[in-house]
């Protein structure tokens, strides 16, 4: 859930509508928060921030028609505020509309009254509505400027990773998740874990499937997460189907559809994987009449 950031200056900022709908939206509680936070607005009609955390409410309660409403209301009353460009853009963000997203983020860094705060904040969300949108490249400059803005940290060259990636800048995403590794050294297993599963990524868009396949394993040993585990088996079984280890590629995924269940890509993966080990093929006929006898 979002951070609400408020405005500052509403004349009422002691509201107690306001504070309690804060300490409701704490909890995820968005449906009671809104409530609260529409009193807050009534009661002071020049307030900009009480419709802010309104939008953020009403976001968080999956309504965001609702939200896009009051943080058009916000708008009015603080026309040239980050703080109103951030939280459209949030808005739109949710709603897949990346392009729309990417605009409210850029208004909101050229504000007259952005803070440190909420450009760090922005530019987080602005490039992870270009990744989302398909333009890593743009999504890596702005972690470039995180970088340089806000110092060197694990996150965003992991982050910055992703965003190279999808740019087809594979050299430079591998030398982002290396680096990750060694600025968290010390982080657990599930956070090293994850630094090599997009390590492996990366070496396999660059058609290094043994150098991938031993980053997933390394992953492996380390996952606890089981959506990490499941993520990092699945690419264990393609590295060696790449590698043309048919047989052991058609035992992973058969272990995979046991352990998360089946699905028609699964299903079909696994149908092409038996027609290249014909041992495998011959040795499911020969059940298939044993069971008919």
């Amino acid at each position: 859930m979002a951070a609400v950031l408020g405005l500052g200056g509403c004349k009422n900022r002691e509201n107690a509508q306001n504070e309690e709908g804060l300490a409701l939206y704490e909890e995820g509680r968005c449906g009671e928060a809104a409530k609260m936070f529409e009193e807050a607005a009534a009661a002071d009609d020049s307030c900009a921030e009480y419709r802010l955390n309104l939008a953020m409410a009403r976001l968080g309660e999956d309504d965001p028609e609702g939200a896009l409403a009051a943080a058009k209301e916000a708008e009015g009353l603080a026309p040239e505020s980050a703080a109103v460009f951030r939280v459209q853009g949030i808005i739109y963000l949710e709603q897949e509309d990346y392009g729309q997203a990417v605009s409210c983020f850029e208004s909101a860094l050229k504000a007259p009254d952005v803070t440190e705060a909420l450009e760090r904040d922005v530019l987080l969300y602005k490039a992870e509505a270009e990744l989302k949108g398909g333009d890593g490249k743009q999504a890596a400059a702005d972690y470039d400027r995180l970088i340089e803005n806000f110092g060197e940290s694990a996150d965003y060259c992991l982050l910055r990773g992703a965003a190279r990636m999808a740019a087809g800048d594979l050299e430079g995403a591998e030398a982002d998740f290396d680096r990750v590794a060694e600025l968290s050294p010390g982080e657990g297993a599930d956070e090293r874990a994850l630094v090599s599963y997009y390590i492996a990524l990366a070496q396999m868009e660059g058609g290094g499937c043994e150098e991938a396949l031993a980053s997933v394993r390394e992953g492996l040993s380390e996952a606890e997460d089981e959506n990490l585990i499941r993520e990092l088996s699945y690419s264990e079984a393609v590295c060696l189907e790449n590698l043309g280890e048919y047989e052991a590629a058609l035992e992973k995924l058969k272990a995979y559809r046991e352990a998360y269940g089946a699905d028609e890509a699964l299903d079909h993966e696994i149908a092409f994987l038996t027609t290249r080990v014909p041992e495998t093929e011959a040795a499911g006929g020969e059940a298939s009449q044993e069971t008919t006898q």
